[in-house]
């Protein structure tokens, strides 16, 4: 025999004995005498140690098909996914789609998820996440539903994601960085991946609380526990309002302090502030986190000013409820005595004025209404011949109103309060504080205010106007004269808000206009002759002028169509003279809007500049003649405009038709002269428009109104 074999045989016997002494005793086989017995057949496991499958969370919903799984990062809570395709158009349901179906937990993430059932299988679509009057995308993300697809999902994007990856924690207790730096106005986060394998642990902010971590699921978190997986944290900051760099600091410590990492934060000074400005269409990424998380938001254009919102001392123990939705700042459960609150890191010497200029908004349990006031002195004031009283209450003395008319994502669904005020400060501060106050116990249905409502309660600073805010410190000018002023029209006026740029123009040049306004969005005068806002604000009365704008287009289809719309001529002398019976002596102007390409370049539909600019200059003289108006002849400045300067932009992008900053102060100037028939003296007022063609803008509306008395003061 061979000598390596029988070594080998050996050496197995030897190896056999030992695994069965090793193995606890097993249970008598029974033969199955259908089965040939082999050296394969398993042992069988002892009880309790078989290990159980990790149940699917997913295999547990019972879809009727493949599902739309996504983590849900929106600032306003998608509730809908919305499919389409070029050949089919709607795969999903109409607008605004499929509603979300529930949650589920994956990997300790919450995903909302959306069944789109057998009957969209194989199908390709296009996905719109959105809440109706909010999406995630115009474009949509496009998806074959043969398989579930599982996405991140924020305001502005759709990221696909692996939701059963996750990284191991090291055996250490780390943090991926310990320290991090920030703008004055930060747009995001720092990222930072924890292991902490073997201890829960805690947060320490050390009083730093402009400071806030945020989990995986979009939770503030100041603790968390032990796990083998990574865990994925975001620190954000505040804004930072002040004129100086701010350092900070925080200890991540495991439960029992054996273990700590110090993490360093250093934030960028802001830049000085009066101008501050803010813009809520197009910077949410500015507030998203620090709105609803520690309910401040910083001037958009970077400037030293932070809005707050403060209880009173009634409600100090009632934590607000703050929520960005769509674009929009909203604060739920605020009653009487509390405030929105604008501080600015400001030095202001005694009889400065600052000018403060904002829209606001409140849903129908919201409180009605709101006392402007600024500390001076350690006094709150308010500029008392403003002040005006409540219908239901003569003891309470306000300076705005809300109506209660929020929009829902109809342009038909709002009417938001233009407040414009002026602050005169009596003594020296280095800190300008103004407030908008609630004062009152009365909702905008006239309900009495519950602090412990949340649905239909909020108050917002609606995304209106690309000037949502602006609070600046006037010019130390002589104020000659002071007008009442009423302006009435739709986006034309607030687009860039030229109405806060008539005011600021006026003022440079020693004028002093108390304006009253409500403009909404797509109105005509047919609208504001049957608009709450607008009727009340004519009834107010006492004003000197009165500025009026129709709808972009109806001018040139009157005089396209005179008999079909006649009733635009009408409707233009109906509100003149309503005006003219609550304001006698009121010199009531209609602006000559101007020619537009649309986004398409149709001209509104009359193929040309000139063909479109000459029939709204025929239909508005025919309406100011009608009604015995004066005319702003703002149109003929932008045409002027076109032609010398055909490389500027008077036509704001993203539709080719509302005015960008720069042709919304040329409204404003043309208005001015209009107005008053003065010329422009220094100091030059350039209303955050680049100087040089500020100063033209002057020059031309100079020039148009001028040299166009016929136009002006038509016959």
């Amino acid at each position: 025999m061979n000598v390596r074999k029988i070594f080998a045989a050996l050496m197995a016997a030897l190896i056999c004995t030992a695994i069965i002494a090793c193995k606890p005793e097993p249970e008598p086989v029974i033969p199955d005498d259908d089965k040939e017995q082999t050296d394969e057949t398993p042992d069988k496991e002892e009880p309790g140690k078989e290990e159980e499958e990790p149940k699917d969370p997913i295999a547990a919903l019972e879809l009727d098909g493949y599902a739309i799984f996504f983590v849900d990062r929106t600032s306003w809570g998608a509730t809908h996914i919305y499919g389409w395709n070029s050949a089919d158009g709607s795969v999903t349901n109409g607008w605004p789609g499929n509603a979300v179906t529930g949650s589920v937990d994956i990997n300790e993430v919450t995903y909302k998820y959306v069944d789109m059932g057998k009957a969209r299988e194989n199908k390709t679509m296009k996905l719109i996440f959105n809440c109706n009057s909010s999406q995630n995308t115009q474009d949509g993300y496009e998806v074959t539903m043969n398989r579930h697809y599982f996405f991140k999902i924020t305001d502005d994007s759709a990221e696909e994601v692996d939701p059963y990856f996750s990284e191991e924690a090291g055996e250490a207790f780390t943090l991926s960085a310990t320290s991090a730096s920030f703008e004055s106005l930060p747009t995001g986060g720092k990222s930072l991946t924890l292991s902490a394998k073997d201890y829960d642990w805690t947060i320490d902010f050390a009083g730093n609380d402009w400071l806030v971590m945020i989990d995986e699921n979009g939770e503030k978190v100041t603790s968390g526990k032990k796990s083998n997986k990574a865990q994925y944290l975001t620190l954000y900051a505040a804004p930072n309002g002040l004129k100086t760099k701010r350092e900070g600091k925080f200890t991540l410590s495991s439960s029992d302090k054996s273990q700590n990492i110090e993490f360093t934060v250093t934030q960028a000074a802001a830049k000085a502030p009066l101008l501050s400005q803010w813009v809520f269409r197009d910077n949410k990424n500015t507030y998203s986190v620090s709105w609803p998380y520690m309910q401040v938001i910083g001037a958009t254009d970077g400037s030293a000013g932070q809005i707050t919102v403060v209880r009173g001392e009634a409600n100090a123990n009632t934590p607000f409820v703050c929520k960005v939705v769509g674009n929009n700042p909203n604060v739920s459960t605020m009653v009487e005595g509390d405030y929105w609150l604008y501080t600015f890191d400001a030095s202001v010497a005694a009889g400065s004025v600052v000018a403060f200029n904002a829209t606001m908004a409140g849903d129908k349990k919201a409180p009605k209404y709101f006392i402007v006031e600024y500390l001076d002195g350690g006094v709150w004031k308010s500029t008392e011949e403003d002040l005006l009283t409540a219908e239901e209450d003569a003891s309470v003395k306000y300076t705005y109103k809300l109506s209660g008319e929020v929009s829902t994502g109809s342009p038909d669904t709002y009417q938001y309060t233009t407040v414009m005020q002026t602050c005169r400060f009596e003594n020296a501060t280095d800190k300008v504080q103004i407030r908008c106050r609630a004062v009152g116990d009365i909702t905008c249905d006239g309900s009495t205010q519950d602090i412990n409502a949340t649905s239909n309660s909020a108050c917002s600073l609606p995304d209106f106007g690309f000037t949502a805010s602006d609070v600046q410190l006037y010019p130390d000018v002589e104020i000659t004269q002071t007008k009442k002023v009423l302006i009435l029209g739709n986006s034309f006026h607030y687009y860039f808000n030229p109405m806060f740029m008539l005011r600021e123009i006026a003022w440079s040049q020693g004028i002093d206009l108390k304006i009253t306004a409500h403009v909404k969005g797509s109105q005509s005068f047919e609208k504001h002759l049957q608009l709450s806002n607008s009727l009340e604000a004519v009834r107010k009365g006492g004003y000197d002028f009165a500025i009026i704008q129709d709808q972009s287009k109806n001018p040139a289809r009157l005089a396209d169509d005179p008999a079909g719309y006649a009733k635009v001529r009408e409707n233009c002398v109906e509100l003149a003279n309503m005006i003219r019976q609550y304001s006698p002596e009121c010199d009531v102007i209609l602006d000559l809007t101007w020619a537009y390409p649309n986004s398409d370049n149709t001209y509104g539909g009359y193929g040309s500049y000139d063909n479109f600019d000459q029939l709204l200059y025929n239909g508005v003289m025919d309406m100011a003649v009608a009604a015995g108006c004066r005319v702003a002849p703002v149109g003929m400045a932008f045409a002027q405009s076109r032609k010398e300067h055909s490389n500027w932009s008077l036509y704001f992008s993203g539709d080719g038709l509302h005015p960008t900053r720069t042709s919304a102060f040329l409204e404003a100037c043309v208005e001015y002269v209009t107005m008053f028939g003065l010329e422009f003296k220094t100091p030059d007022v350039n209303c955050n428009v680049a100087a040089d063609r500020a100063k033209y803008m002057r020059s031309l509306a100079e020039s148009i109104v001028f040299d166009n008395p016929e136009t002006v003061n038509p016959k």
